[in-house]
C-alpha cells in the first residue's frame, strides 16, 4: 500500500480549499469513464455493480431511505415520487466509479494542490457527474467551495448538466440525512437543502 502525503482540507485557509476543491473537480472529470459493466453497489468479486440500470439503482436507493423522510413530514409522498419519475427517465451513462463520499476530510492536499482522495469503502458504479453532486450536497448548494469544484469539473469534462445535476442532489441528501440519523447526528442542515433542492425538480 502507498502512503499518500498531503494533510486534510479540514486544516486548510479558505483560498487553498477552493484552489482544491477546483482540483477535485478536475480530477473527477478526468474520471469519466472505465471498464465497469452494470451500476450501483460494487461488488468485489465480480469488480462490476449490482444493477443492470443506473436509474433502478437510484430509485431503489430513493424507496429505501427516502420513506423514512416522508413519515417523519421532512418530505411529501408527492416530492418523493416526481424525484422517483425524473430519475425513471435519465438517460444511460457509461458506468464510472464513484467516490460518493467526498468531504473535506477525505481530501489531502500538498503544496496548496490536490495529493489524495481517500476512503473508496463506499464506492459505487454510475454517473461520474454523481461525485459532483455529493460535493454541492455537502459544501453547500451555493457555496464558493462547490462552485471552485463546478468549474473545475467543467474544466476537465466539459458543460455540465444542470438537469441530471438537480436530480442527483436530492437523492444524495437523502442518503445524508439517513446516514447522519442512523450515527445520531444532527441532519437539520441537510434537511433545509433537501428541501431547497428538491423543489428545484419540474
Amino acid at each position: 500500500m502507498q502512503k499518500i502525503l498531503g494533510e486534510p482540507l479540514t486544516h486548510l485557509s479558505n483560498r487553498i480549499r477552493r484552489k482544491v476543491f477546483h482540483d477535485c473537480g478536475g480530477q473527477l472529470g478526468k474520471l469519466l469513464g472505465g471498464s465497469f459493466r452494470d451500476y450501483g453497489w460494487v461488488d468485489p468479486e465480480k469488480k462490476s455493480g449490482t444493477f443492470e440500470n443506473w436509474s433502478t439503482f437510484l430509485i431503489s436507493f430513493v424507496d429505501r431511505y427516502g420513506s423514512t423522510l416522508i413519515s417523519d413530514g421532512i418530505l411529501t409522498d408527492r416530492q418523493v415520487r416526481r424525484l422517483k419519475i425524473k430519475l425513471g427517465s435519465l438517460p444511460t451513462v457509461k458506468p464510472t466509479l464513484i467516490h460518493r463520499d467526498l468531504k473535506p476530510s477525505n481530501l489531502l492536499a500538498k503544496g496548496g494542490c490536490l495529493s489524495g482522495i481517500l476512503d473508496w469503502e463506499n464506492a459505487i458504479i454510475g454517473d461520474g457527474l454523481f461525485d459532483l453532486a455529493v460535493l454541492i450536497a455537502r459544501l453547500g448548494l451555493d457555496s464558493k467551495d462547490a462552485a471552485a469544484a463546478r468549474r473545475g469539473y467543467e474544466g476537465k469534462a466539459g458543460s455540465v448538466d444542470d438537469e441530471k445535476l438537480n436530480v442527483y442532489v436530492p437523492v444524495v441528501l437523502i442518503g445524508e440525512i439517513a446516514f447522519r440519523r442512523r450515527r445520531g447526528h444532527p441532519f437539520s442542515t441537510y434537511a433545509r437543502r433537501l428541501l431547497i433542492a428538491i423543489n428545484k425538480i419540474r
